[in-house]
């Protein structure tokens, strides 16, 4: 089920036509990834803990663990609305 799906499901696509203007991309990292700090891991990998402000459902966290998920060189995204 993709993102616009649940916001329609939940009636809450009128944002859509409300919204005045796009939101603003993020500035990419300088560096890209090795622009974040890391703990290594025991299996060789390294876990980072992103802050991401603005998310204001639970279907961008959702979107945002998918995204990063499909990136190059991240095994595993979760995220937390609550924090």
């Amino acid at each position: 089920m993709a993102a616009a799906d649940i916001i329609r499901g939940a009636g809450l696509e009128r944002y859509y036509a409300e919204r005045e203007a796009f939101p603003a991309r993020p500035a990419p990292l300088d560096g890209a990834w090795t622009a974040l700090s890391t703990d290594p891991q025991g299996d060789g990998t390294g876990a980072a803990r992103l802050i991401i402000d603005g998310r204001r459902c639970a279907s961008c966290v959702w979107l945002t663990e998918q995204v990063l998920t499909g990136m190059p060189g991240v095994g595993e995204s979760t995220g937390s609305y609550a924090s």
